[in-house]
């Protein structure tokens, strides 16, 4: 799993955290002192001092020691942090400390969710490590004349313009992606990339634990091949939703509620859209992920649907079956309308592991077979393959 954020925050920005440069000798004993009366804050900002080796010898035990104080007092975003660590396999005994990570934070609630699916006990959150130099260097410009850390990290987001968003879907970008079905007025071989993010916006209103959050999918094909190289075709899709995760739930780790709305921005005889509630469980059975989604369509005046039958070709829901393997990762998607007659459906393979050439990507290949790979071809046949760069799984 990834955390977008990360890319801007890492391991020295999470929750407001900011160090832009090693604190004072002065400042640094009042961090000291503070974590010794167990400040949560304080344990953080030591956590990531040694994890990072800024103004004291890099250590990464003793910053898992600092993150797990933190964690042990509820402290979430020490969770999101203490699996960033073991992400980055520099600790002793990795698979213990996970296993003792799992078990503590279990029940606290994520930031720490999938692009795809939330945190369960048997994921660990992915992120990018802490700003590049470059940017901690411009950043310590200006950060080193503001003495107290509450005001040095309201200028950092300001600096950085971080504001809490997180991949949701997979992000990728394919440069090559060949429909093998052809069809009138495209060619077979096109550009295609996907960005989703999300942003939570509250918490337990009702005292349940459950996270509020917005999100947004754009979905692009490029004829990037083809005289004029247009974009034929790109699908938005806003949603908002609720996530219900940890022990509370019976079976399912997480249950999800949203309402989603999807249209391809065009006018006349090419418009699509639609609007739907759904519902959305998470489990999982030893190493794989699952993930069943039903929806139901919110009925449209019949002058205005654009696509009346769209049930028909995508039907009522999606199944979902990941299956990480060490650095590998395997996603299966079907789709089915149920129907014994005119019988339609989808599938979608996805096989994804870190890329030898990119820093924080993954080498990537997607293949899909049916209906509704884009709202313009739900009622056409797509049998396509893509090969491209993940940014997030």
């Amino acid at each position: 799993m990834t955390l977008f954020a990360a890319v801007v925050s890492g391991l020295l920005l999470q929750a407001g955290e900011v160090i832009a440069e090693p604190p004072p000798t002065a400042e640094s004993s009042q961090w000291e002192a503070r974590a010794q009366q167990g400040d949560t804050e304080a344990l953080r900002i030591l956590a990531a001092l040694y994890a990072n080796g800024l103004g004291r010898e890099k250590d990464v035990e003793r910053a898992y020691a600092y993150y797990l104080q933190a964690a042990e007092q509820g402290d979430q975003e020490a969770c999101v942090q203490l699996q960033i660590l073991i992400r980055h396999g520099e600790l002793e005994d990795a698979a213990a400390k996970q296993a003792v990570v799992e078990r503590l934070c279990q029940g606290l609630g994520p930031p720490s969710v999938t692009a795809e699916e939330p945190a369960t006990a048997g994921q660990t959150v992915t992120a990018d490590a802490a700003p590049s130099p470059d940017l901690e260097r411009s950043l310590a410009s200006v950060l080193s004349q503001y003495s107290d850390p509450e005001t040095r990290a309201t200028v950092r987001e300001m600096l950085t313009r971080s504001f809490g968003l997180y991949p949701y879907r997979e992000n990728y970008l394919l440069p090559i992606s060949y429909d093998f079905v052809g069809k009138d007025g495209r060619r077979h071989a096109e550009i295609k990339f996907q960005i989703s993010v999300m942003k939570p916006v509250a918490r337990n209103w009702f005292g349940v634990g459950e996270h509020y959050f917005v999100a947004y999918t754009q979905q692009s094909n490029w004829q990037a091949y083809a005289p004029s190289a247009p974009f034929r075709e790109t699908n938005y899709e806003p949603e908002a939703f609720v996530l219900f995760a940890g022990s509370r739930l019976p079976v399912l780790n997480a249950l999800r509620f949203g309402v989603n709305h999807q249209s391809n921005g065009q006018g006349g005889d090419l418009s699509r859209s639609w609007n739907r509630l759904y519902a959305q469980g998470f489990a999982q059975y030893r190493q794989a992920l699952l993930s069943l989604k039903a929806w139901y369509r919110i009925p449209e005046r019949q002058a205005k649907d654009d696509n009346p039958d769209i049930g028909s070709y995508l039907g009522h829901g999606e199944l979902a079956v990941s299956w990480p393997h060490k650095h590998h990762f395997y996603k299966l998607r079907i789709r089915n309308n149920l129907r014994t007659d005119a019988n339609r459906g989808a599938i979608q393979l996805d096989w994804s592991m870190p890329s030898p050439f990119f820093e924080h990507s993954y080498f990537y290949v997607q293949y899909f077979n049916g209906y509704g790979e884009s709202l313009i071809d739900y009622d056409r046949r797509v049998d396509r393959l893509g090969i491209g760069v993940m940014w997030s799984r």
